[in-house]
Order: C-alpha cells, then sequence, then structure tokens
C-alpha cells in the first residue's frame, strides 16, 4: 500500500512540476463545476469546522464555488466509500483526519475502499491534540492524579471515548496497561454525546478531540488535565501532556488532510495543493483553528501519506495487543 503510494506520489509531484508552465487541460474541462469537499461527520464538528474554513479560502484561491457535503456516519467510512466510487476529475475531495485512513482499515475487514488504490493524497491541512477531561468532582489537574483517584476506587476507571475502535477507545487499553488500572472505554456516537454525559456527571472522564472540550474547559464545567503532542498547548500552558504525565507514545498529534479520488490528473491535484497551501498559511484560516485548539499545517501529498503510514505503523501494534478482532 505505501509503496504505491510513494511512487504515485513521486510521479504525481513530477508531473506537476511540468505542469505548471502550461494550461491545465483537465482543470478547464472542470473548472466551472463546483468542487464538494466530503466530510465524513455532521456539521458542527471539528472535522466539519475546518472543512468550511477551508471551502472559504480555497474558493477564493480559485475563483470557482466550493461547497461541503456532509455525509456522516461509521467514523468517516461512509464518506470514504462514496469519494473512493467518485470520478477523479477534480469534482470531489474529501477532508478525513487519521480515523477512516489509518485506524478503520486495521478494526474493519471489509471497509469498501483500499487506501493505496482508491485514494490520491492532496495535502495535509491541520494538526490537533487528543485531550483527556475530567468531570471537576474528580480531584485531579494531571494524569497521575487520575492514576491515584483510581486506585483509591479499586482500580478502576471509566473513560468515555467518541466512538467504539476509535483511537482514544485503544488509548484507554494503554491507560490500563501503563499503570495497572481496570481501565474501561464507554464508547459514544460522537463527541457530542460524550461531552454532554461528562458534563452531567453520567462518566466522570473523557478522551475525544481537543476542539470538543475546549469551552467547557474554559468555563470551569470540566477540566482537561492531558493532552497529546510534544508540547503544551500555548492558550493552556497549564495543561500537561501525556508524556510528562508518564504515558509515552503520545507525542504525535492527529492530522486532517485533504484526499481526492485516484486517477485525479496531476495537474488538478497541483492546483488544489496550492490552494491548501495559501489557505494553511493566511492569518484568518490560522486564528479560526487556533480557537478551535487546532494548528493549521500545510503538508504536500508525501507529508500526508507518509502521516497515515506513521499512524498505521504506531497504532496497529496497539490495536493487535488489545485484543480487538476485525468486524
Amino acid at each position: 500500500m505505501n509503496a504505491k503510494w510513494t511512487r504515485r506520489t513521486f510521479l504525481a509531484g513530477s508531473a506537476a512540476l511540468g505542469s505548471m508552465t502550461l494550461p491545465g487541460t483537465a482543470f478547464s474541462q472542470t473548472a466551472g463545476a463546483p468542487i464538494n469537499i466530503l466530510v465524513g461527520f455532521p456539521p458542527g464538528g471539528n472535522v466539519d469546522a475546518v472543512a468550511r474554513n477551508l471551502a472559504a479560502s480555497m474558493q477564493t484561491a480559485l475563483n470557482r464555488s466550493v461547497v461541503v457535503d456532509n455525509r456522516p456516519g461509521a467514523g468517516g467510512q461512509i464518506a470514504m466509500q462514496v469519494l473512493a466510487r467518485a470520478p477523479g476529475d477534480g469534482r470531489m475531495l474529501m477532508l478525513s483526519n487519521e480515523h477512516a485512513v489509518s485506524i478503520i482499515p486495521m478494526t474493519v475487514k471489509t471497509p469498501g475502499y483500499d487506501v493505496g488504490k482508491d485514494l490520491s493524497p492532496v495535502a495535509t491541512v491541520a494538526t490537533l491534540p487528543i485531550a483527556l477531561a475530567v468531570h471537576p468532582s474528580v480531584k485531579a489537574t494531571n494524569l497521575q492524579e487520575l492514576v491515584a483517584w483510581a486506585r483509591g476506587r479499586g482500580g478502576v476507571l471509566n473513560v468515555g471515548v467518541p466512538a467504539p475502535a476509535s483511537q482514544p477507545d485503544f488509548a484507554v487499553n494503554l491507560i490500563g496497561k501503563k499503570f495497572g488500572l481496570k481501565a474501561n472505554s464507554v464508547p459514544y456516537r460522537g463527541g457530542a454525546p460524550l461531552v454532554a454525559d461528562l458534563l452531567g456527571g453520567h462518566v466522570l472522564a473523557g478522551l475525544t478531540g481537543v476542539s470538543e472540550l475546549i469551552p467547557n474547559h474554559k468555563s470551569g464545567a470540566m477540566r482537561i488535565i492531558a493532552i497529546s503532542g510534544q508540547q503544551r498547548l500555548a492558550q493552556f500552558p497549564e495543561v500537561p501532556t501525556f508524556t510528562e504525565g508518564g504515558l509515552p507514545g503520545f507525542e504525535e498529534r492527529t492530522f486532517m488532510g485533504l484526499f481526492a479520488p485516484a486517477g485525479t490528473p496531476a495537474d488538478i491535484l497541483a492546483r488544489y495543493r496550492e490552494a491548501v497551501r495559501v489557505a494553511t498559511n493566511s492569518a484568518a484560516f490560522r486564528k479560526a483553528l487556533d480557537g478551535l485548539g487546532l494548528e493549521a499545517a500545510y503538508g504536500d501529498e508525501k507529508d500526508l501519506a507518509a502521516r497515515v503510514k506513521h499512524t498505521t505503523d504506531t497504532w496497529g501494534p496497539v490495536i493487535r495487543e488489545s485484543g480487538f478482532v476485525m468486524q
């Protein structure tokens, strides 16, 4: 899978260099049609918010209508199936987090698409931390204090996660193994219902994307006690990283990337990649993402392919060691 991508992205890049001085024939054939950016989640989530900001910027850069098309379900799997079947004419793209391109292929027997064969990576758009938050009744301000709290209650720790067989789901298993706890994940259908139950005290800890937790952390309705990544968030310097809390393996943050159907001409991909670069370097886009706890992070097709591979290589052993059986 990765070898094919390496070769494809190299050829695409080489072709793109040649097309910079020539009119894009394939692009001109579809230049009047709107571009749809698929999102595998309902409106209002962090992927949707990034997609809408990206669409607005790309529309200006390309002088062409760019719309967000929400196709929620199965953690992005349904939308990815639509993208994989779409013609490579430049009219359909998808903004996806790591789940659909790295985790689902390792947890679902027949996902309905092959990442290496059916997709063309366009560009990395953003990175975001996973965050662990607790209800205010839990007297913990960092991971070590949460572990001590759980040990004082029989060593049991129940942690809400936004979806079964997701990165946060498997991360709960890591926490249990590392600290000798009976750590149980409590799966929800998305971050919103998880946050609602965390606010209500129905679950006392939750692990999900930081953007879904920020407003309630600011208000004091819940407390973020750990984030992924090598550095603390600038807006919350009091929140330590997982590594600081004694849990290595969370040095990398998750990502969002733009993908196209396989076979999309190199000149089209090059134009879209440049539009993403312009967007992610703009002050307005960066400010919008910063408010969500995300970081605009442009990367070319090779960077995005490498992120997919790194996530697969990192979490593959974790998934296998958890005893998870592919569904």
